[in-house]
């Protein structure tokens, strides 16, 4: 994690080699507002030193956009394990009950294979999956419905499934458009038009006739926990029952180190993975997937005596909502630190 900030001093020492003083970046920063008519926030501190270094309206609130992970990673490293859980559950004589965590890896390409799906297939009980305790939408509070057909719009979910993503590609052997899951297969049609999409409030999906050979393209699927259960059948080959009970699950199967899904939200600004960490977050509090539980308890306990508040609604930045300044951003990277 300190190699996280340790690259952010460095960006911001690079920027000061540019500028003589702090008064003659103040001015080029002022000259920068005039001419784009908008405002800029910034904040340097010294963790070494234990000083700032400069600011300028470094008590604004701006809209932190992608700035919102360094929440988000806090609040993955206060409250999860060191490694993800994919799946809780239990076994009853001859019966595996389980139930879904919210971890984002599960056949997600961005992570190698997880046990989880072996550690299905290869019991010899009867498996039945028990609904998460999910309370939450799909979308985030604020984001933009112009954006939910692109792949850093994949909804939220409970038991998400190759990162809530539908994988279109040209097989050039085969010269067919192939999808992965392959369940969505038969659900594709040709039109004449120029971009590939789903249809709304379904999971039919319409791309160009005009077959591109170099063709791929990620769409964001309508997800739901009977959807991904259906996925995993055809994975592992064996029937899962959906029951609506209330067993006590007291295992867990894990997947991969926690630090590995931090590492890939904050290296590649990953939005689905902010969005589940905050829900595993939620889920670890009090075995409900509803973001708003886990972000009220880090604004309470950890984040309560920063001067400017936070007005936090969502892990990944994609909401409007948000608002931060850029002393408190520096308030929690310096927490991280």
């Amino acid at each position: 994690m300190r190699d996280y900030f340790i690259r952010i001093c460095c960006v911001l020492s690079v920027c000061f080699t540019f500028c003589s003083c702090a008064s003659g970046l103040k001015r080029n920063l002022e000259k920068t507002e005039k001419l784009h008519h908008g405002f800029i926030g910034l904040a340097v501190y010294d963790v070494e030193a234990n000083k700032k270094v400069f600011d300028f309206n470094a008590d604004r609130y701006f809209t932190p956009a992608s700035n919102t992970k360094i929440l988000t990673l806090f609040t993955g490293i206060k409250i999860l394990e060191d490694s993800i859980a994919t799946f809780d559950y239990t076994e009853k004589q001859d019966s595996l009950i389980f139930s879904a965590t919210g971890d984002p890896s599960l056949l997600n390409s961005k992570f190698p294979k997880s046990d989880a799906l072996k550690f299905l297939k290869n019991s010899s009980k009867n498996l039945y999956y028990q609904p998460a305790q999910w309370d939450d939408t799909e979308y985030g509070p604020g984001w933009a419905w112009d954006d939910l057909d692109y792949s850093f719009s994949a909804q939220r979910s409970a038991l998400p499934v190759y990162g809530n993503l539908a994988h279109f590609s040209f097989n050039s052997e085969t010269e067919k458009i192939e999808v992965v899951p392959t369940i969505f297969q038969d659900s594709l049609s040709f039109k004449d038009i120029s971009e590939t999409r789903r249809i709304p409030e379904s999971n039919r999906f319409i791309t160009s006739k005009e077959i591109d050979p170099d063709f791929s393209k990620n769409i964001p699927f309508q997800t739901s926990e009977n959807l991904s259960i259906q996925i995993l059948e055809n994975l592992i080959d064996r029937k899962i029952e959906v029951i609506n009970t209330n067993f006590e699950l007291d295992r867990k199967i894990y997947s991969i180190p926690s630090d590995s899904l931090y590492r890939e939200m904050m290296h590649q600004s990953d939005n689905f993975i902010a969005e589940q960490i905050l829900l595993m977050s939620a889920a670890k509090l009090s075995d409900t997937l509803k973001s708003d539980i886990a972000i009220d308890h880090i604004q309470h306990t950890f984040l309560n005596r920063i001067q400017n508040k936070f007005y936090w609604v969502d892990g990944s930045g994609l909401s409007r909502y948000n608002l931060a300044t850029p002393n408190s951003i520096v308030e929690v990277l310096k927490m991280i630190y």
